[in-house]
């Protein structure tokens, strides 16, 4: 916001996160809303949730440096908050090349360089692990043994250790926020450069993971008969398969290894015994 005094009274102009003006649309939508009435107990709401927002971009902002080499953001989770913290930091670069793009998904995010190498939500983690030296990182389940066996200081948060440690300390967001991620490479890539940023990342052993949701026919007593089968054949807790019970009737399979099409077909033939 930025208002501004004139002969005729204040005026209040609004500008999106990218420095750019609001368009009609926009504007009749939020003349709407101050001219609605809300609850009183709404207000309160939407004011601490606007609070809590411009404290958590805040933060965000501080982790970005001003001089960061020039980026650019694919839709998704994280991407209007990493821009608007861009923006207040003064690092938005604007007409120029980016060197680094940025994916927002649900399992973290992604970067592309200039050259076309792309490098996934498990790499930057692992990345980010290389770094960390002597200090613990706990992480929600499940988290790739792969992983793990290469990085001793990457934990599973188990009920021990959810008593005991803070998975999200404030010096960590960066492994469990995806704009604090990008924020922390932003970093990276202006202490070392861009091309020794992208050779760290290709250094990180890849690891992939394959997810599927598979639904079956049948009662709850042949439901609970194929759990006692896949219990059998060791898959419930594999190493590098695992399936676990996704609701009635659902099976949810998660397979690992060090090539996306070996991940793939262990998940086919997972499917497969559940199927069959």
């Amino acid at each position: 916001f930025f208002a501004e005094s004139s002969a005729v009274g204040e005026k209040i102009r609004v500008f999106m996160p990218d420095g750019y003006g609001i368009g009609a649309a926009d504007r009749r939508r939020l003349i709407a809303a101050f001219r609605s009435e809300p609850e009183p107990t709404e207000v309160s709401v939407r004011a601490e949730n606007l609070f809590i927002k411009q404290m958590y971009l805040v933060r965000l902002a501080s982790c970005i440096p001003s001089g960061c080499p020039p980026f650019t953001c694919d839709s998704g989770p994280g991407a209007s908050d990493l821009l608007s913290a861009a923006y207040f930091a003064n690092a938005l670069r604007r007409g120029a090349d980016a060197a680094l793009v940025f994916g927002f998904g649900e399992d973290g995010v992604s970067v592309r360089f200039p050259d076309g190498a792309e490098f996934d939500p498990l790499s930057v983690t692992g990345l980010f692990l290389s770094r960390s030296g002597q200090r613990r990182v706990y992480f929600e389940p499940p988290l790739p043994s792969l992983l793990t066996r290469r990085f001793p200081t990457a934990a599973v948060l188990d009920d021990v250790s959810r008593k005991n440690e803070s998975p999200t300390t404030l010096d960590r967001l960066y492994f469990f926020d995806p704009a604090f991620a990008a924020a922390e490479l932003l970093r990276l890539a202006t202490v070392f450069g861009t091309d020794r940023l992208e050779k760290m990342l290709s250094d990180i052993p890849p690891v992939f993971v394959e997810k599927r949701f598979v639904l079956i026919s049948g009662s709850r007593d042949s439901f609970a008969e194929k759990i006692n089968d896949l219990a059998s054949n060791g898959l419930l807790d594999g190493e590098n398969v695992r399936i676990v019970p996704g609701g009635p009737g659902a099976f949810r399979i998660w397979a690992q290894s060090t090539r996306t099409e070996a991940a793939r077909e262990l998940c086919d033939r997972a499917q497969d015994l559940i199927l069959n």
